[in-house]
């Protein structure tokens, strides 16, 4: 079984998360580099991981050989329209309640707040979710993150994607473009603002947040103790836990087995299986969306 765990900064951000009010910043927000805050990644919206070669053959980007030569990696391309996306991200966390085992946070988790909040109930948490977004006719999209290899080729990435650097992170996320033809609007000011900009000056980035109000969640989260997570997870789901590095039967073999089950059409719960995306159809058409706000490219390169 999984459940989720958000981290807070400040206790009053609980208080306001518990009331329903979910914060939710931009992607553009968390694309600055060299800053020492582990939630920044300037990769987020990565959406294809290219050599050079086919680089050069589907972009037409020409790179004379005394530069493409020092490229350390595949040329990661990042979509522009993901700036204007919104995300609310949780930890994972695995547990098994018949056994009375939870799984060892990394010690890296501290970095992310001194407070937090554990969602018992899932599968209610992402029905409010759901139900919203369909409500009100918002592009929306949850599920986990797959963590790649930086030095593989992949034709194919997402907002649901990430580098193994940040795979401790266990992250599952709620994606959500609040206001789809404003997005549009903001990212053609926002191009037209950089075309005519001195090119000595940094390019302007998509930084809001917003607030996506879902009610009360206090029937289905509660306040833990940051510091006890850290330290002896499974004290946090009962005193008479253990916390362990792995569980007895591997997700692997368990995600086998429930696969069965909903082939027979069984119902599963979505702590009990949280590999599955809910919102907007599935994750190319999300994309899809992303790329009708703006499919400018921005090419990432690492060098040496």
């Amino acid at each position: 079984m999984f459940s989720l765990i958000r981290f807070f900064e400040k206790k009053e951000y609980v208080n306001d998360f518990l009331d329903g009010n979910l914060y939710m910043n931009s992607i553009g927000h968390f694309w600055t580099m060299g800053q020492p805050n582990p939630q920044d990644d300037f990769l987020e919206g990565t959406t294809e991981t290219l050599s050079v070669e086919d680089t050069k053959n589907k972009y037409g980007m020409e790179m004379p050989e005394s530069f493409s030569s020092h490229i350390l990696m595949p040329v990661m391309n990042r979509v522009e329209g993901y700036q204007f996306v919104h995300i609310l991200c949780f930890y994972l966390h695995e547990y098994d309640a018949a056994l009375k085992v939870a799984t060892r946070i990394p010690r890296s988790i501290k970095g992310l707040g001194k407070y937090a909040v554990k969602i018992d109930d899932v599968q209610a948490f992402v029905d409010l979710l759901y139900k919203k977004i369909y409500r009100e006719h918002i592009y929306g999209l949850m599920g986990p993150i797959e963590y790649k290899d930086p030095t593989a080729e992949y034709e194919y990435m997402d907002c649901f994607n990430k580098y193994k650097t940040h795979q401790d992170e266990h992250e599952w996320r709620f994606a959500l473009i609040p206001d789809f033809e404003k997005a549009k609007e903001e990212a053609q000011k926002l191009r037209y603002e950089n075309l005519n900009k001195d090119p000595a000056m940094p390019v302007s980035q998509y930084d809001k947040s917003i607030y996506f109000k879902v009610g009360d969640l206090r029937h289905i989260a509660r306040i833990v103790d940051a510091d006890l997570l850290i330290q002896d997870a499974g004290k946090v789901y009962g005193e008479d836990y253990k916390t362990v590095d792995e569980l007895p039967i591997p997700w692997v073999e368990r995600r086998k087995y429930i696969e069965l089950l909903q082939s027979k059409r069984i119902p599963v719960s979505y702590q009990a299986y949280p590999e599955q995306y809910f919102g907007y159809g599935p994750r190319k058409a999300f994309r899809e969306k992303v790329l009708e706000i703006d499919s400018g490219v921005k090419p990432i390169i690492t060098i040496g």
